[in-house]
Formats: C-alpha cells, structure tokens, sequence
C-alpha cells in the first residue's frame, strides 16, 4: 500500500511540473526567427517593377491585385519580464512595415500562449520545448493580419 502510494504522490508530482503555470519569465534570451507567407499588393508594373498604390490607380495604368512570397528573419532578445527587443531584422520581397533593429516592444504570456505588441502591430506567440530551466526554446509566430504570416523562433 506504501508503494501505491508513492507511486501515486510521484506521478502527481511530474503532473504538477509539467502543468505548471508559465510567465514572461518563460521566454528569456535572444530567438534566432523566421515569419514567411503571402502578401497582396495593389499595384502597376512599370517595365519589370511593381509600383504599389494606395487609394486610387493612376488614370494612365492598368492596375491589379499581385501577390508577393514575403519572409522576414532576424533576431529578437526577451528579457524574461515582459520586453522584447528586435536586435536585427531583413526582409525580402516588400516586407515592408516590420519593426526596426532597436525597437522595443511588449510581451505578455498566458498559458502556452502569449503575445508580442509594439508600434508595427502584434504576433501572437505558443511556447514549446522547454529547458531545464523552464525557458521555451521554440516559440511559433504568426500574425492576426489579413494575410497572416507564420514561423518559428528558436533559442540561441
């Protein structure tokens, strides 16, 4: 009876751990990232170059919808109490409007589940893999846009 209950006591106890609540303090330290996906512009070529338009096309061109593969990768650096600094990003293919190396945005994280926020807009995080210091070490990203870009971060 000693036994079951020992057997018991310790199960419940791996249970806990692997349940345990997670905080900002679970993503800590600087993520190698990667967004990608497919982006539509409005737009006119002008000989082999897309000229995007916002608002009304030019009376002299033939506008139309075209969609560009967009990737975005750099670096980001968590400080494990809820800021994020983007230390490097690039972009190919009219990835415009992503966040400049320095700027520095807010994290919050619930659960497996968190969010980044700052003056480009937001990504929406999920945390898995963790060390054994119960910091994540792969995190999936994807924008709530419209044409919504997804990828990975991994600890460095």
């Amino acid at each position: 009876m000693k036994r079951v209950a020992l057997i018991v006591v310790v199960v419940v106890a791996v249970c806990t751990a692997s349940f345990a609540g997670t905080s900002v303090a679970s993503i800590k330290g600087p993520y190698n990232f990667q967004l990608s996906g497919v982006r539509n512009f409005f737009g006119y070529y002008n000989g082999g170059t897309f000229v995007p338009v916002s608002g009304a096309c030019p009376s002299n061109q033939h506008c139309q919808s075209q969609a560009f593969a967009t990737v975005f990768t750099g670096v980001v650096s968590f400080d494990g109490q809820g800021h994020v600094t983007f230390v490097s990003v690039s972009s190919v293919n009219g990835g415009g409007g992503s966040p400049d190396a320095g700027a520095v945005w807010v994290y919050d994280v619930s659960g497996y589940n968190g969010a980044m926020t700052g003056g480009q807009g937001s990504l929406y995080l999920t945390l898995g893999s963790f060390n054994s210091a119960g910091v994540a070490t792969v995190l999936t990203l994807r924008t709530g846009n419209g044409n919504p870009l997804t990828g990975v971060a991994t600890l460095q």
